[in-house]
């Protein structure tokens, strides 16, 4: 039976790396950051709004691993804001507007709590929260992997690339361990 859910996740998954890559082609920009910011931003609201629902219900079965969740999550949203702020800004060189767009995303956890209250408390599960970051595992992957990294590659030395994604795992793995 294992075997079986795990070949159901692979296969949201897979299907998360062409809803991606279905996305970036639809998004006709020439300005290849503020692509990628879109991007990053649709993925990252798809992402939260898991985070919403699970934050939400753990909190109601126990407030206090609920509220070290919410700290857990603050923090690797951290560099997932960054990683919307930045090609946004540098896109269009508007503050307001990178503003935001970072607070859109940051407000879809809310939204994510909102819609497990409204409607979905009594019919998710984990096996459908497994489903749901299975999709968004492959989106953010396919982002990360075919448009981050060659953009990134364009603009800064390697070094620096590299700098910046130890410290990114760093900070999620401090933030999965709070």
């Amino acid at each position: 039976m294992i075997y079986f859910h795990f070949l159901i996740i692979i296969f949201f998954f897979i299907l998360g790396i062409c809803l991606s890559y279905f996305i970036s082609h639809k998004i006709e920009n020439n300005n290849s950051l503020k692509k990628i910011g879109i991007i990053s931003l649709l993925t990252i609201i798809l992402h939260n709004i898991p985070e919403g629902i699970i934050t939400f219900i753990i909190s109601g079965v126990n407030i206090s691993f609920g509220i070290k969740l919410a700290i857990a999550i603050g923090l690797h949203n951290i560099p997932e804001g960054i990683s919307i702020a930045i090609p946004i800004y540098y896109g269009t060189n508007n503050k307001l507007k990178t503003f935001i767009i970072v607070l859109i995303a940051g407000l879809s956890e809310i939204l994510g709590a909102m819609l497990c209250y409204l409607f979905l408390s009594n019919i998710i599960n984990n096996f459908l929260i497994g489903i749901i970051f299975a999709i968004i595992s492959g989106m953010m992957i396919n982002i990360s992997i075919s448009e981050l990294l060659p953009v990134a590659l364009k603009y800064k030395k390697k070094s620096i690339i590299i700098l910046g994604l130890i410290i990114g795992f760093i900070m999620i793995i401090v933030s999965h361990l709070l």
